[in-house]
């Protein structure tokens, strides 16, 4: 698994982002291309590990909304980082999962 580090983008959306994108991804068209149906996850934490999976978690519960168990990931995790106020570090993960 690759895990891409980029910087915190100020007042970008990250679930807004990942809302649409899963909507867009998760689409008809799209499962019948691909033979599986996406989900997009994201979760946020202390340390980068935490916060992979809590993303690999929520993709994991919108597929089992749609009775999708067999998953398996896809893609790169997407990483981003942002400086809080007690100058530590909070990490948030995108993930992209492909169930069948």
């Amino acid at each position: 698994m690759d895990a891409h580090f980029a910087p915190y983008l100020p007042g970008a959306s990250l679930g807004v982002a990942a809302a649409l994108l899963s909507f867009a991804v998760s689409s008809p068209a799209a499962s019948a291309q691909l033979g599986s149906t996406l989900f997009m996850g994201g979760g946020f934490g202390p340390t980068a590990d935490v916060a992979i999976q809590g993303a690999i978690w929520d993709a994991q519960e919108s597929a089992s909304y749609y009775q999708f168990y067999s998953c398996r990931m896809v893609g790169d995790v997407r990483i981003f980082t942002r400086t809080n106020a007690r100058g530590g570090r909070n990490f948030t993960a995108e993930v992209t999962i492909a169930c069948s």
